[in-house]
């Protein structure tokens, strides 16, 4: 149920986590070489970092799911110690009381002297053993109820930290993914920008605030922009030392569209979040 609900969280991903940054080849490649590969289309990138994407998230949530198996196995195993115990030593009660009984019957009825008492002497003794033997087996029973109770509440409580790790290491995995795709491709800002501006609804006046670099690579690719700048009454690049790089904040007479790293995260961190409550409710 888990892994459906995260495997659709990295299928979710906004627009700017899931292109993902060109990798360099390898010293061996680049000399065995002779003509220069063609660059890869925005999809096929796309593609290649959803599939990385969704691959580290099986593989995450694998090992929290064999590290909670191994802890239910040996939870299970030191109660079924427990309960091997417990079941010895009440046999072993039993067995104790039985014997007492015979005895103490047996010294009654020989000390009366009588047959009529060494009867009744070990009637009275089984009595009383019985019930002694009775006592204790209601009492191992609470004691099963309470460890059968006490395993289920670990169950849960383990299914939940496991949850919650898992949560944790996505947050990490998207954000080193991001922030990695934004160190080594400094085109990814002009993807972001075309993604944002398909939709806006208000295109009278358009602010954009960037940073230094991603200022300098929107401008080299200002022509990819021009059907969109056609449409703009007023539009207005600033640069913001306060943006980070591979983020934006443009701003309309409608309202501010806030695509920095940071907010993307957090966005990103609350479409896990919900997705996850929405698991433990199926």
């Amino acid at each position: 149920m888990y892994r459906s609900n995260l495997i659709r969280a990295a299928k979710l991903l906004p627009y700017a986590v899931r292109l993902g940054p060109r990798e360099e080849p390898s010293l061996e490649e680049r000399q065995e070489e002779k003509v220069p590969p063609a660059s890869k289309s925005s999809e096929e990138v796309e593609r290649e970092l959803r599939l990385k994407v969704e691959a580290e998230l099986r593989e995450a949530f694998d090992l929290e799911l064999r590290a909670l198996r191994d802890r239910l196995l040996a939870e299970q195993e030191s109660w079924r110690r427990s309960f091997e115990e417990e079941r010895t030593s009440l046999l072993e009660a039993m067995r104790r009381e039985a014997e007492a009984a015979k005895r103490a019957a047996r010294e009654e009825g020989f000390k009366a002297g009588r047959e009529e008492g060494l009867r009744k002497g070990y009637e009275e003794g089984m009595a009383r053993a019985r019930e002694e033997v009775s006592e204790r087996a209601r009492e191992f029973l609470r004691v099963l109820e309470e460890v059968a109770s006490s395993v289920r509440g670990a169950q849960e409580e383990l299914l939940s930290q496991v949850e919650v790790k898992v949560v944790r290491i996505l947050e990490l995995l998207l954000s080193r993914l991001l922030r990695r795709e934004v160190e080594l491709d400094g085109d990814v800002i002009v993807r972001l920008l075309r993604e944002v501006f398909s939709r806006l609804s208000d295109r009278d006046e358009v602010t954009v605030y960037l940073s230094p670099r991603d200022f300098r690579a929107f401008e080299e690719g200002r022509a990819q922009f021009a059907d969109f700048l056609r449409e703009i009454k007023s539009f207005k690049v600033v640069l913001d030392e306060h943006v980070e790089d591979g983020g934006c904040v443009v701003e309309t007479r409608l309202g501010v569209v806030d695509a920095r790293v940071k907010s993307q995260l957090e966005r990103l961190s609350s479409v896990i979040d919900e997705l996850l409550r929405g698991g433990e409710g199926a």
